[in-house]
């Protein structure tokens, strides 16, 4: 069982970061979810910039990215 809702549906490999993943057990835990990075790819690495930017800019702390977690897949 997910321990994860979507807000909206996507299919794999149509992330959207700025569509937020709440967790079933705990609704504070909400993720942001990338495509990931390809080389020479730069539409993405904006968006992500973007979303951090956005993020860090607002005034409750409770709308702030806590944590980025960034998996390498070799």
């Amino acid at each position: 069982m997910c321990a994860f809702r979507r807000i909206s549906y996507v299919d794999v490999g149509d992330a959207d970061i700025d569509e937020e993943i709440f967790s079933k057990a705990n609704e504070q835990f909400v993720l942001h979810d990338s495509k990931g990075f390809e080389a020479g790819e730069a539409d993405n690495l904006r968006r992500v910039k973007d979303i951090i930017k956005k993020r860090n800019d607002m005034p409750d702390i409770k709308d702030k990215l806590h944590a980025i977690w960034y998996a390498l897949m070799i």
